[in-house]
């Protein structure tokens, strides 16, 4: 018996409906069309849960993991850990559901770059949440192989994204002899080629070991958003990314 991946969500910060004013948003919700922010659960071979990313839609995402994983391996026993890939909207935003005025969870460790440790502590409700135990702040040190058993372990990948303060990481989960690399968002692949020494994507998937990867797909075109400037927003398209690939 390995671990069980269970993707929570696929849409952006935002997710659908997407908070507006728009006639199409409330068409939206009215269909049932619901799409949640990009998280992921690694449910471990002992049963405890590795979230990455925590979004707005936590409760829901919970448990669509559980009966995802009852029906293959289990239930999660706990959350022991969770990751954070950086601190934009529905990334952090399901943090404070851990505390008692929800979950009431104690010792979950946290684990995140420094930098983005630094910005998160400078938030008053989540230092309130480190500060009474629900959370452990675990800082990772860049390059290192995070090892949770002999078997498990998790490579955070620094990759541009809008970083002003703070900074961005992917991730390269392993088990045994399998990978997966899990990049919710980047700001562009020759930004973050250039950043992981590669002159392809392949050729980065290739080099990692990578088996399964879960890559940002925010925009099929560059001509997606109306009425904003694209470049305020950086993804790259899908468009490219299949040229690419």
């Amino acid at each position: 018996m390995g671990v069980s991946i269970t993707v929570l969500g696929i849409a952006q910060d935002g997710g659908i409906p997407q908070a507006s004013l728009s006639l199409s948003n409330w068409h939206s919700f009215q269909s049932g069309e619901v799409h949640h922010p990009v998280s992921l659960g690694v449910r471990t071979v002992g049963g405890t849960g590795h979230l990455f990313d925590a979004t707005r839609s936590l409760p829901q995402q919970l448990a669509l993991w559980q009966i995802t994983c009852e029906a293959s391996m289990g239930l999660v026993s706990e959350i022991s850990d969770v990751w954070i890939s950086h601190t934009h909207l529905s990334h952090v935003d399901g943090l404070r559901q851990f505390g008692v005025a929800s979950m009431g969870l104690k010792g979950v460790n946290l684990r995140c770059s420094q930098l983005v440790g630094k910005e998160m502590m400078s938030n008053k409700w989540i230092e309130e949440l480190v500060n009474d135990g629900t959370f452990e702040l675990q800082i990772w040190n860049e390059g290192e192989i995070i090892r949770l058993d002999d078997e498990y372990s998790v490579l955070p990948i620094l990759v541009p994204h809008r970083n002003l303060n703070s900074d961005t990481h992917a991730f390269l989960i392993s088990y045994k002899d399998n990978k997966l690399l899990y990049l919710t968002d980047h700001d562009s692949w020759s930004e973050t080629l250039a950043c992981v020494g590669h002159n392809t994507p392949l050729e980065w998937f290739n080099a990692i070991g990578a088996d399964i990867v879960m890559i940002d797909g925010t925009f099929w075109s560059s001509s997606e958003l109306k009425n904003r400037n694209q470049d305020d927003v950086p993804h790259p398209p899908i468009e490219e990314t299949l040229e690419l690939l």
